[in-house]
């Protein structure tokens, strides 16, 4: 979907033009049937009224600061230019308009409408000694106004619902778009990991076996111990990635997913591990926090050498934590720039969030991961 347009500045140029062109109207209409002495003081309230528009008037909309000063000098200019001549009573169709989009309530709206007529009737009265016909003229002119004020206000409203719609669907869009990206993301790396496990790692299953049995065979043949370690080793790498991108679902929560993969992680690798979830968190959050655990985990299993692992999800300050603390050799003999950290670290950025690998002060690496929880998800 194209982006919304502000078309503010494109709105400020039709004022613009309202305001110089009605006015220029007013005093020509003036001019040419009034005597100089009126037209001079229309000439004169009209310029005080341009001046005001273009000095601070412009910047009032929507009841900003300084729109009341603006206000009160439109019922001045309208009670001086009235006074002076009752033709300048067309300058209204730009003064009640204009009225109409400095305020920001119903109630304003209609009260200084209103202040408007009421001083451009008795202008109007005073110069025409009619009274009656400046009532007629005002109290319809004043109607006019606010019925069209009320219609347009009304059809400002729509438009700004509609506006606010398109936006949430922007959003909506930009959401499914990024979930379907993640949801091909973990079809693919679930696909990959059963092509790995079905093919790579039963061939290098049975090189371990074959290797074994000839070591024994031959145990003085240095080359077979060799190759049946580099074999173990590429067979341990191999159920790692397995690990890292198997399918763990989501259905039961956080928590569960948590326990479901701790104790997998567990019976393949004999290592202990402790768990502790205490977040509620969006599920597009538990899918970031559960795939940080599983590479967490993969990395555990292919560097760290450790015998417990520590993995707890907390929430404080709008904010969710996974760390993962094991107590194996830390980072010496591991890096915190593989892909997997990098990874994980991309996926963590995408929301918002911050990733942090570093050596335990207790003996072994900690991962800290942490992401800030949307204000809308938050349960007051």
């Amino acid at each position: 979907m194209t982006a919304l347009a502000d078309d503010a500045p494109q709105e400020t140029r039709w004022w613009h033009l309202a305001v110089v062109g009605v006015s220029a109207v007013t005093g020509v209409v003036v001019t040419l049937t009034f005597p100089a002495p009126a037209a001079l003081v229309t000439w004169a309230a009209l310029a005080a009224f341009i001046v005001a528009w273009f000095a601070f008037g412009r910047r009032t909309f929507d009841g900003a600061p300084g729109w009341q000063v603006f206000a009160v000098l439109i019922v001045a200019v309208g009670f001086a230019g009235a006074l002076a001549s009752p033709a300048f009573a067309t300058w209204q169709t730009v003064a009640f308009p204009l009225l109409w989009s400095i305020t920001r309530t119903l109630r304003s709206a209609i009260v200084v409408n209103t202040a408007v007529a009421a001083a451009v009737g008795v202008g109007y009265a005073i110069s025409t000694r009619s009274p009656l016909e400046a009532l007629v003229v005002e109290s319809l002119s004043l109607a006019f106004s606010i019925v069209m004020g009320l219609w347009i206000t009304r059809i400002a409203r729509l438009s700004e619902q509609r506006r606010a719609l398109a936006e949430q669907l922007q959003a909506a869009q930009h959401e499914v778009a990024a979930l379907s990206r993640d949801a091909g993301v973990a079809a693919e790396r679930e696909r990959l990991a059963r092509e790995l496990h079905d093919t790579i790692a039963q061939s290098l299953t049975g090189i371990v076996l074959l290797a074994e049995r000839a070591r024994k065979r031959h145990p003085d043949e240095q080359n077979l111990v060799v190759l049946e370690e580099t074999a173990r080793e590429a067979l341990a790498e191999t159920r790692a990635l397995v690990a890292a991108g198997a399918p763990v679902p989501l259905e039961g929560g956080l928590a569960a997913a948590v326990a479901t993969l701790a104790e997998r992680f567990t019976r393949e690798t004999g290592v202990v591990v402790e768990t502790s979830v205490q977040a509620e968190v969006p599920r597009a959050l538990e899918v970031v926090l559960l795939r940080c655990a599983q590479e967490a985990l993969a990395n555990v299993r292919k560097h760290a050498h450790a015998h417990r692992v520590a993995l707890r999800v907390t929430e404080a300050d709008g904010q969710v934590e996974l760390a993962v603390t094991d107590d194996g050799v830390g980072l010496q003999h591991a890096s915190a720039s593989g892909f997997g950290v990098a990874g994980m670290r991309d996926r963590v950025a995408l929301v918002g969030g911050s990733l942090r690998l570093a050596d335990s002060t207790a003996g072994g690496a900690r991962l800290t991961v942490r992401i800030p929880i949307p204000a809308e998800a938050v349960v007051p």
